[in-house]
């Protein structure tokens, strides 16, 4: 069998009974039959080893107890035990499209590819048990679809970064022959974000399939990207990340700028995401401190060039170098007014004994997700302009005529057409619904921030 494998599949879990049927389920019906599936388990307590265990009559299926419970060490134990030509990790509260290892594996073989990356859905589940999935195409992050792409192309903007490690197959040789591996640090929060980062600076042949084969749970609430700490973490990763490219960089400036880059952009995102979602943990002025250390280190060492940076992410890290209270006052006041926006709109929608979600297209689906994700409302209807759209499922209800909805006398209008909310809120006003029951949505649509928590929707304002 080893002899023959086109794929491993590697599956770390801790407990993750509620999921991990569903995720092995996907795995060992993939059409791509030439696989291994390696499950790491930290030795959990909530049945999940005796889900596994059920699926060991596939001579495929191998289960494997690690007392050390660490993503990355599990991860990295897999890799070692991995004999398939190209290497997956699966996260074990997702699960992935019967056909997906068959068509990226054929793409790889094809084009000789490092990696091969696809799109996804994120997704969650609705109050009756059923999913809502909103696809995530890489076109739609900025990354071009096709290629061979290098490290090259990500140095010089040419290319985006995805920023996961699942939707994806790597060539085992490549990570055996760069000595790419993930931190093997406590727990299981954001270690694949050294890896991801270490194979961007190393990869030749890049393919992106603009086309979503894994499904990304975003309602798990244990994710690592809940956890209070993940400033914590993702210094810890950082700091890693940082040592590990200087020992491989070798007088290499162009890889080590991308890392440095790279260093940067992921402190402040983590640090604001904390600061977004109300997260006040007693570590944040502590980690923010060891991370101007290390944006001290990289300029000393010349791997990071504060004119390279763009100029308002020059502006904080200047700001944070001179005085970590001053940054924080600098991003609590950035993000102030967008506070009271949020509060505002969600006080208003809040209220309501119902909700009318008007748009029944893509920023429509993303609206009724987050609506959904965070219980703000039971009592949800969709309508749309477009007579082919009604009597159309969307997710769990129908689209229906504007006419059918307005009847409802207290429920609040959530406008959800772009460019067209102005003339429906004319068309809502003529028709007798008063200002005070229309609300126009004007935040994000991304797929993970309308299945992230209460705040997320409205990051990008």
């Amino acid at each position: 069998m080893s002899e023959n494998v086109k794929v491993s599949v590697i599956l770390p879990s801790y407990n993750v009974g509620q999921y991990i049927d569903e995720c092995l389920q996907s795995v060992v019906n993939q059409t791509l039959l030439d696989i291994e599936i390696i499950c790491v388990d930290a030795d959990s307590v909530d049945g999940t080893k005796e889900i596994i265990g059920s699926h060991l009559s596939d001579s495929r299926v191998k289960l494997v107890t690690s007392q050390k419970k660490s993503y990355g060490y599990q991860v990295n134990l897999g890799m070692s035990l991995a004999h398939g030509e190209y290497v997956s990790v699966v996260e074990t509260d997702d699960f992935i499209a019967a056909d997906m290892l068959e068509k990226l594996y054929s793409i790889a073989k094809k084009e000789d590819a490092d990696i091969v990356k696809c799109g996804y859905y994120a997704f969650i589940t609705g109050l009756d048990g059923k999913y809502l999935t909103n696809e995530v195409s890489l076109d739609r992050e900025g990354i071009k679809s096709g290629g061979p792409f290098s490290f090259i192309d990500y140095c010089n903007k040419s290319q985006g970064t995805d920023p996961f490690i699942w939707n994806a197959l790597y060539k085992r040789s490549f990570l055996l022959d760069n000595a790419i591996f993930l931190n093997e640090s406590p727990g299981a929060a954001f270690q694949d974000c050294g890896f991801r980062y270490q194979v961007y600076a190393c990869v030749d042949r890049a393919i992106y399939v603009d086309k979503a084969y894994y499904y990304y749970r975003r309602d798990n609430a244990s994710s690592s990207m809940f956890n209070p700490k993940g400033l914590v973490f993702n210094y810890n990763e950082c700091s890693f990340l940082a040592d590990k490219m200087q020992l491989a960089i070798n007088g290499d400036n162009l890889k080590a700028h991308f890392i440095a880059e790279t260093i940067i952009a992921t402190m402040l995102t983590s640090y604001r995401f904390c600061l977004l979602n109300h997260i006040k943990d007693e570590m944040l002025a502590e980690t923010m401190n060891k991370f101007r250390g290390l944006i001290k280190q990289m300029l000393d060492s010349k791997a990071l060039i504060l004119d390279d940076l763009s100029e308002n992410m020059k502006n904080e890290v200047l700001l944070l170098l001179d005085s970590y209270e001053k940054y924080a006052s600098f991003v609590e006041d950035k993000f102030s007014n967008l506070d009271k926006n949020a509060t505002d709109f969600i006080a208003t929608i809040k209220k309501a004994n119902g909700i009318v979600v008007f748009g029944a297209g893509k920023i429509g689906k993303s609206v009724y997700t987050w609506l959904v994700k965070n219980k703000i409302c039971s009592d949800l209807s969709v309508c749309d302009n477009s007579p082919e759209l009604w009597g159309n499922e969307f997710f769990y209800t129908i689209v229906r005529s504007p006419e059918e909805v307005m009847v409802c006398d207290s429920k609040v209008f959530v406008l959800a057409a772009g460019k067209h909310n102005c003339e429906i809120k004319k068309q809502l006003v003529d028709s007798g619904i008063g200002e005070d029951r229309i609300v126009e949505y004007l935040y994000a649509t991304h797929p993970l921030l309308c299945t992230g928590t209460m705040m997320d929707i409205f990051y990008s304002c």
